[in-house]
């Protein structure tokens, strides 16, 4: 190990005289000592020579062959001042050439180590061990890593193409973690927009500065301008009768774009946990380009989404927790953890760097966000009203920064760095939570100003530490906190949380503690002692069904009436909420066990697990300080032999809008009885195998590898079973918009979307990043899902023979598909006709698909009927919706093999629904031996009659709480139009 030696030392080492007058041997260098490390940022060498041998005066000292400047003090004393720069590195050689008065030189070195604690560092991931980890960790070797002492951030490789949410190209930040919190990282990426529909297209990133010299590491990532397939938000807000001008919608600059990530070194007080973010656009064109540059942010891990209004929007606004369509005015852009994601925050700021006088806003919509730099969205919607951000002349540049921040699990992580960038006058406010006396971890804390004894508006937020306290700043002002936490009474004991007023004056600390009343606790176990062997445990579902006694109090935002949306004042009510009724829902794990806390009251506990099984409802009453047990049976009462229960349509923490954990999600479904999902995140593929595994429920639950190709205009297709592409952050994922040169991807380069047809043909003939195929399987389906996204925009009629679409002059073009396709329509397999868990859902397919199902099938065109869900959530039980089952030789779902599920709607032997469970067969008059089902072992799912008579024969099956009364027949059914889309 090296001598570690405090630098204040190292100027006296060595500067003494022996007792007898003699010299003992000194080291020329008394500073650094050779082999020593020096802990500070800034220090002094010293080199001490004999004057009666050395020409002092003509010394030359060099610093790893860099000459350095010498102060020459006591007799034969230099000393050389060094600060934090070129050229010092992490190993450092001072050398001294010094003229001897009795001629000739010599030559004097010392080798050190220059490691201040908190040093900064950029480099080059090589090593697989310096990878993040987590959830939605993505970097790959030959990505790029800032870090120091607290945190560590990636910036991904050059020319990558990998289309999935906003992270289609490289020169992006793409994961950060801090380091007292390693393998958790819960955030997906942030994207430079040049011009809302534009980002950087990296084809080079670079370490700048590796930080070694003790200054900020810098990464650098340049490249030009090609569109964001993923987004078309000329399309988007269409919807809403605005045309995005012309300067906005798919056009291509000749412009280029350079990104420095910057990480400071962690000095003493310095939070450490922060990367300045600055992209420069240079004009290369021979016109004055105008431009709306931002950031595309998908956090996609287990995120809450707080967005912070600046101070002018406050006083016309209200936002609270939630994503919020429209903000056009905010002082910083937040996302902290939940579950799995405790523990875990991220968040931008912007920095006034244009000369705008606007702030940022943001506009939002299934979990993507774009961040609009010092401008307001209401420019891009209203056009005129202020001019673009950046103005840029030809051969000129503008840049424009925001700092990126990762935190340990509170939104005020990112409001406190917000506070301190901003210069807001603020004070302290800290305090600890606890419930029945004993501290709370996880409780949620707001403070904010309050109206109508609500608080009307965040000025921060907590999720209580280990310790159950919490602290953090907030801006000077009089306010109002208060904490809850799931499943805990208020503080009072009534419907709305108690308000505790406090003052923050700048510099003062504040301190409030909260006492949550003690809580109850609801334990079941679930059995079905039907099973064979000992162990009878049964996955399951736990309602409890009753009035939540502290509901969350809402926050609406309403920017003009155009966009209102709820958020809460603790949680994000925006994406996953209970349904009404509804106080608690939880799921067993595979021992059928689960345990939660419950505020004590009077309710009824329902425990399910889907069609196929029967149901236990009990009535308990919860109090305080104690736990209630609940013991319930469950057992089977459908017989489905042969057929698979499945859901082909299920979104997880890799879909940009769905926040669920795989952990989650497979408990959810052993829990609902299925028993094969398909994960069909967006633009990704994922096997819930390995996770099914860890939680023990293979017995009970198998998954199939697929993707939702989500293209923006022209429709979603689930593809499965698909393969794997490990060296692609998606894993693989089919490239539905094609790819180009870069700087080409734009119509007017000729560069189009693919085409339905196109979709289908590029997911059976995909080849991995090697080169080879990547969907192995020869019985790989796409089919449309929820049917209007394609059939309406793409104006296909199926009425006709055969069908066709009608897209007028133009259209094509603003789905950014190649205008010289006669007809977009193309005949897929299978099309989800029902999905979702509601009445509304079969309505749809009774009112408004199942004509396009019959007009294909009198066509002679065969399509499977699909059922499933298309969850994103976990909390509104829409897992318990619809489903269908697929045939299959083997049942069980250890045994499920993907090949199977493929061929069975390949063949369309499936059968869908919801609640209940219906076969039907098809039997020859004459020939009751001539029989056509939809069953595994049968010849066909078609049968010839001589004498053109045929009985159908129908099976249904329902639990007793899923009563039927009417069974509807359609066969070879005449349709009509139940709507018109201008085509």
């Amino acid at each position: 190990m090296p001598q570690r030696l405090p630098s204040f030392a190292l100027a006296i080492a060595f500067l003494f005289l022996g007792s007898a007058g003699c010299k003992p041997p000194v080291p020329p260098w008394a500073a650094p000592l050779d082999d020593s490390t020096v802990d500070t940022y800034s220090f002094e060498g010293q080199l001490v020579l004999d004057p009666s041998r050395h020409d002092v005066a003509g010394a030359q000292i060099l610093l790893n062959g860099v000459a350095m400047a010498a102060v020459e003090g006591p007799p034969g004393t230099l000393t050389i001042a060094v600060a934090p720069g070129p050229p010092l590195r992490d190993k450092n050689v001072f050398e001294a050439d010094v003229p001897l008065l009795a001629g000739g030189n010599a030559v004097y070195k010392t080798k050190f180590f220059y490691l201040p604690p908190g040093k900064a560092s950029a480099f080059e991931i090589e090593d697989p061990a310096d990878l993040l980890t987590g959830p939605l960790a993505h970097n790959r070797k030959g990505d790029f890593m800032l870090s120091n002492d607290r945190a560590r951030f990636v910036v991904q490789q050059a020319n990558v193409r990998d289309l999935h949410s906003v992270g289609q190209y490289g020169g992006n930040l793409i994961d950060a973690e801090l380091l007292s919190n390693p393998g958790n990282d819960n955030f997906f990426e942030m994207s430079t927009s040049v011009n809302v529909e534009s980002v950087i297209n990296a084809t080079s990133v670079t370490v700048l500065n590796d930080g070694q010299d003790g200054t900020a590491a810098i990464v650098e990532a340049c490249g030009p301008d090609d569109l964001l397939d993923y987004i078309n938000a000329s399309s988007q807000v269409e919807a809403f009768g605005v045309v995005l001008p012309a300067g906005l919608d798919d056009q291509d600059y000749e412009v280029e774009g350079c990104t420095q990530y910057v990480l400071e070194p962690r000095m003493a007080g310095d939070p450490g946990n922060r990367v300045t973010v600055t992209t420069t656009i240079f004009n290369n064109g021979p016109d004055t380009v105008e431009l709306f540059p931002g950031d595309y942010l998908n956090g996609m891990g287990e995120l809450e989404q707080y967005t912070r209004l600046d101070d002018f929007s406050g006083l016309f606004f209200d936002a609270g927790i939630g994503e919020l369509t429209a903000i056009p005015g905010l002082s910083s852009f937040s996302y902290f953890g939940f579950g799995q994601g405790a523990g875990t925050s991220y968040g931008r700021i912007g920095l006034a760097s244009t000369g705008s006088a606007l702030v940022d806003s943001s506009f939002s919509t299934s979990g993507v966000s774009f961040v609009l730099t010092e401008n307001s969205v209401t420019n891009i919607l209203l056009p005129g009203v202020d001019p673009p951000t950046l103005s840029i002349d030809p051969g000129d540049n503008a840049a424009f920064s925001r700092v990126f921040v990762v935190g340990d699990g509170s939104a005020s992580d990112v409001i406190d760095a917000e506070i301190e960038l901003l210069g807001t006058l603020h004070g302290t406010l800290q305090g600890c939570v606890t419930v029945g006396g004993v501290p709370a971890p996880g409780a949620r804390v707001a403070v904010g100003p309050v109206n109508a004894g609500r608080i009307q508006e965040l000025a921060s937020a907590w999720v209580t530490d280990a310790a159950g306290c919490y602290e953090g700043s907030v801006p000077v002002g009089s306010f109002s906190v208060a904490a809850a936490k799931e499943g805990v009474p208020y503080e009072g004991g009534g419907i709305l949380p108690l308000l505790h007023p406090v003052l923050i004056a700048d510099g003062g600390v504040t301190v409030q503690d909260i006492a949550l009343p003690a809580t109850g606790r609801l334990r079941v176990v679930v059995e079905d002692p039907n099973l064979p062997g000992a162990d009878k445990a049964l996955p399951a579902r736990i309602s409890v069904v009753g009035a939540d006694p502290s509901p969350e109090p809402v926050i609406t935002f309403n920017f003009l009436g155009f966009f209102v949306d709820d958020s809460g004042t603790f949680n994000d009510i925006t994406k996953d909420p209970l349904p009404s009724g509804i106080t608690a829902a939880k799921y067993t794990g595979a021992d059928g066990i689960v345990e939660f806390d419950v505020e004590p009251g009077a309710y009824e506990v329902v425990v399910s697990r889907g069609t196929e099984y029967s149901r236990h409802s009990e009535n308990v009453v919860i109090v305080a300080n104690a736990t209630e047990t609940v013991d319930a049976e469950l057992t089977r009462v459908l017989d489905t032999t042969g057929f698979v229960s499945s859901d082909y349509h299920v979104h997880s923490i890799n879909s940009p809008d769905s926040r669920i954990s795989l952990r989650n999600r497979v408990e959810q479904f052993a829990g609902e009885g299925v028993e094969n999902f398909i994960a069909t995140d967006h633009d990704a593929r994922t096997d819930p195998n390995p996770t099914i595994q860890a939680e023990g429920l293979t017995a009970w639950l198998k998954g199939t590898i697929g993707e939702e190709i989500t293209t923006f205009d022209t429709g979603h297709y689930n593809g499965y079973p698909l393969g794997i592409d490990p060296e692609r952050p998606s894993g693989g994922s089919t490239d539905w918009a094609r790819p180009e040169p870069p700087g080409q991807d734009f119509p007017s380069n000729g560069a189009y979307i693919r085409s339905p047809e196109e979709i289908h043909d590029e997911v059976l003939n995909q080849l991995d990043s090697n080169g080879n195929p990547l969907n192995t399987s020869n019985q790989v389906v796409v089919h449309v899902n929820h049917i209007g996204s394609h059939f309406g925009p793409l104006k296909i009629d199926t009425s006709q023979e055969p069908p066709q679409s009608f897209l007028g002059p133009g259209e094509p073009e603003g789905f950014r598909l190649d205008p010289g396709v006669a007809n977009f329509f193309h005949h897929f397999p299978a099309l989800e006709l029902w999905n979702g868990s509601t009445n509304g859902a079969q309505n749809e397919f009774l009112i408004e698909r199942i004509g396009v199902w019959m007009n294909l099938l009198n066509q002679g065109l065969p399509t499977t009927f699909i059922a499933d869900t298309d969850t994103h959530t976990f909390l509104n039980l829409r897992t318990a919706g619809a489903r269908t089952w697929t045939a299959a030789p083997d049942d069980a779902p250890d045994t499920i093999n993907p090949e199977h599920i493929g061929r069975s709607v390949l063949g369309g032997r499936a059968t869908g629904g919801q609640g209940l469970y219906v076969q039907t067969r098809l039997v020859e008059s004459d020939d009751a031996n001539n029989e056509a089902s939809l069953g595994w072992n049968r010849s066909t799912t078609l049968t010839t009659a001589g004498d053109g008579d045929v009985t159908l024969v129908i099976d249904v099956q329902a639990p007793i709480w899923a009563p039927f009364d009417v069974v509807e027949v359609y066969a070879n059914a005449e349709t009509f139009p139940v709507g018109f889309n201008d085509g």
